[in-house]
């Protein structure tokens, strides 16, 4: 503002009004983001049945416990998925009202699977992809306060799109 000082009226209105047109998109932005929430999800996984070689992510043999760690309200800046697409190795969280309609969707990396390189026999260097029991999690969502509950869906491949199996809810206050 020190620029303003000393100018004419005319250049100071000038001046006023490239600022607005400068920082109008930031202030929108700000705006938009209102109202949004996270909650960090605590995810385990346990056999339904005992196997010894059960996969942890086979969803017809395993129970799934979610509960919810952290809750953070109101948050202004959240960062946004440009354009969320469903994959292998990603969860989508739904957020619904008691009726079941859906008030918010995330789509978040699977935070149970672990990939890393680990050297084999001969000492090379080989991928593997290592499934935790539980993990946490965080998503982003609308503060709505007609939430009730989160659903956790897994993608399964059909072989022309993925579909979204349901495999745990969690109740949210």
């Amino acid at each position: 503002m020190r620029a303003l000082v000393g100018m004419g009226s005319s250049s100071a209105v000038s001046a006023l009004v490239l600022a607005i047109l400068l920082f109008a998109p930031a202030l929108v932005s700000r705006a938009q983001e209102q109202g949004r929430q996270e909650i960090l999800v605590g995810w385990e996984v346990h056999a339904a049945l005992p196997a010894p070689e059960l996969d942890a992510l086979q969803s017809s043999a395993r129970i799934d416990r979610l509960r919810v760690v952290e809750r953070a309200r109101g948050i202004v800046y959240a960062a946004r998925q440009r354009r969320p697409e469903v994959g292998e190795g990603q969860i989508v969280v739904t957020a619904v009202d008691a009726a079941g309609v859906e008030k918010g969707r995330s789509i978040v990396a699977d935070p149970r699977i672990l990939r890393a390189e680990i050297p084999d026999e001969s000492g090379l260097l080989r991928g593997v992809e290592l499934v935790r029991p539980s993990a946490e999690f965080l998503v982003t969502l609308p503060d709505d306060p007609s939430i009730r509950e989160l659903r956790i869906h897994e993608p399964r491949w059909n072989g022309d799109a993925y579909e979204l199996d349901l495999v745990a809810t969690l109740p949210i206050d």
